[in-house]
């Protein structure tokens, strides 16, 4: 199991949300055969009351499937440059599949490293985002696996119904 945390949207650095924002533009068939561009798919994510989460994981190199491009010299030797001080922003992906972000994910190879932060994605693509982007569901939320020691009961919260508002008049408090 992966060492992983969910984040907020919000919490990600701006040019991860871009890329996060482009790759559903170009992914998702709802959104690509839309009028919508990534401002408003990244709109459609960002500073929400109900936010969207994502899984952050420390990703072992040997396990990113489907990296396969042959990544700029140059904007490689910018983030191998960052990897001295720093971490660079994460990668983008699938599950385990890649994404986006493949001069970082060089850098991080070219470095010796052997794992990559990632944001994993796979929520936001699977998304009916026609229901979505009509109000008919709700944020989507990175999913949490809670460990519990073996021979445990294990039940979910159940959410208490939701209560209409109180028409009645508040009394008021005695003097």
């Amino acid at each position: 199991q992966k060492n992983y945390r969910v984040e907020k949207f919000d919490s990600l650095p701006k040019e991860t949300k871009s890329d996060i924002a482009f790759e559903l533009k170009e992914q998702v068939p709802y959104l690509k055969d839309s009028d919508m561009n990534e401002t408003d798919v990244l709109a459609n994510l960002q500073g929400l009351v109900d936010e969207p989460t994502l899984k952050v994981v420390q990703m072992p190199i040997s396990e990113i499937k489907g990296f396969d491009r042959t990544p700029s010299k140059a904007a490689v030797k910018k983030y191998l440059e960052m990897l001295k001080t720093s971490e660079a922003p994460p990668i983008i992906v699938s599950g385990n599949k890649f994404v986006d972000g493949g001069h970082r994910l060089q850098a991080y190879i070219d470095s010796g490293r052997t794992s990559v932060p990632a944001v994993d994605i796979k929520n936001l693509l699977d998304l009916d985002w026609k229901k979505y982007l009509a109000n008919e569901i709700s944020s989507p939320k990175a999913e949490v696996k809670q460990s519990r020691p073996s021979g445990t009961a294990f039940a979910a919260p159940v959410a208490a119904p939701a209560k209409a508002p109180s028409t009645k008049p508040i009394p008021p408090s005695p003097g």
